[in-house]
């Protein structure tokens, strides 16, 4: 859409972590004048990952519990998220089942796309209910 504008991992990163004030409250008033303009802010998968990456790192080194809180967070910012089905699906395996996002990620995706196989060597990834982990030999 010509009004679409995507949305990089600093911007919702700067929100969560207000570890640079100005910087947040012009994000924060970023996404609230979005909302009544019609423009849509977008979101990929990719983008989600990345935030992960950088609070899981030093030096926010945030757990699995924090990282889930702050993924639920960025879930409910104004923004139009690609796959958001799957984000959602993912944050499900990531709160209950699997400690490494990424892998929460595929398996979300391969649960949606391919009736749950996913080819790995993972062996933590058969953790995850409705995934049929192949292994080649």
């Amino acid at each position: 859409m010509p009004d679409d504008e995507f949305v990089d991992a600093n911007i919702p990163l700067r929100i969560l972590l207000n570890d640079l004030p100005v910087q947040h409250d012009a994000a924060a008033e970023y996404l609230r004048a979005a909302m009544g303009s019609g423009r849509r802010l977008v979101m990929i998968p990719e983008t989600v990952s990345e935030i992960v990456f950088v609070l899981a790192r030093k030096p926010y080194e945030y757990n699995r519990a924090e990282l889930v809180e702050a993924l639920e967070s960025v879930l409910a910012f104004p923004l139009f998220f690609m796959d958001r089905a799957i984000l959602e699906r993912a944050l499900e395996y990531f709160r209950r089942f699997h400690d490494e996002w990424d892998d929460c990620l595929l398996s979300a995706y391969a649960a949606t796309h391919a009736e749950g196989r996913l080819v790995s060597y993972d062996k933590k990834i058969s953790r995850i209910p409705g995934i049929t982990r192949i292994e080649p030999e």
